[in-house]
């Protein structure tokens, strides 16, 4: 029988079954793995430091080509791009329309090189045209629901159609804005009825009342679908809202 107590340390490891060279080599195998892990991390945190040394080179090294290629009097860093002093001085002339470019020439003009330039004057909207009503049919329409035509029109590329009024009487105006009616127009050249769309988010493409906010005096609008562009310019259509119903509407 062998005693444990008072026989050396590697003694007591063989009783239990530990042999002296399997724990070394665990504990070295620790240290290996613990080494490779500490190089991986040196080896990730240089290879950090040199992409942020080269990208602080690119930036400069772009930074300097901005600067040599930028004009006289042209400010690229830290300030608002000056145009040359040729097209702050440069008038723009239009001849096909003399008015848009009386207003353009009037708008003030950047001069000096200290000057700060301002961008042209955005023209002005193409107004809705007449539409093609009697003023009998316009006299009924705003006594009976107090309402001003002022045209339907091709937008969004030709794939939607922008029908305009203006309220002139709030109280008489309020079916049209009723959200249980469902507006639709009928080209009257094939008889297709083209709705509102319903946009997921944003809804019906067209303004209701329900923030008690309809407002005489105010211009309101309703956007139809026109898919595949099947209504063309010149063409008349049939506006229904609910009872409301306006025929030989012509798109512009």
């Amino acid at each position: 029988m062998v005693r444990i107590s008072g026989v050396p340390k590697w003694n007591n490891q063989v009783a239990a079954g530990v042999q002296p060279e399997a724990r070394n080599r665990d504990r070295f195998g620790s240290m290996r793995r613990d080494k490779t892990v500490s190089d991986r991390l040196a080896a990730r945190t240089a290879r950090r430091q040199e992409n942020g040394v080269r990208h602080l080179f690119l930036q400069s090294t772009l930074v300097t080509l901005l600067l040599i290629a930028a004009p006289p009097g042209q400010a690229v860093i830290g300030a608002e791009l000056t145009p040359p002093a040729s097209e702050q001085d440069a008038k723009p002339a239009d001849a096909a329309n003399p008015e848009s470019g009386k207003a353009a020439s009037e708008a003030p003009q950047a001069k000096g090189p200290d000057a700060k330039w301002q961008p042209p004057p955005m023209p002005a909207p193409a107004p809705f045209a007449t539409v093609n009503i009697t003023p009998e049919e316009a006299e009924e329409l705003a006594n009976k629901w107090g309402v001003e035509l002022l045209g339907m029109r091709l937008t969004a590329a030709g794939m939607m159609l922008d029908f305009r009024f203006r309220v002139m009487d709030a109280d008489k105006a309020l079916p049209l804005f009723d959200q249980r009616i469902k507006p639709h127009i009928i080209a009257e050249r094939s008889n297709i009825k083209l709705p509102v769309p319903m946009a997921a988010k944003v809804g019906a493409f067209r303004p209701t009342n329900r923030g008690k906010n309809i407002k005489a005096d105010k211009t309101y609008y309703m956007i139809f679908g026109n898919p595949d562009r099947h209504v063309k310019a010149g063409e008349k259509v049939t506006v229904v809202i609910g009872d409301f119903k306006v025929e030989h509407l012509m798109v512009n």
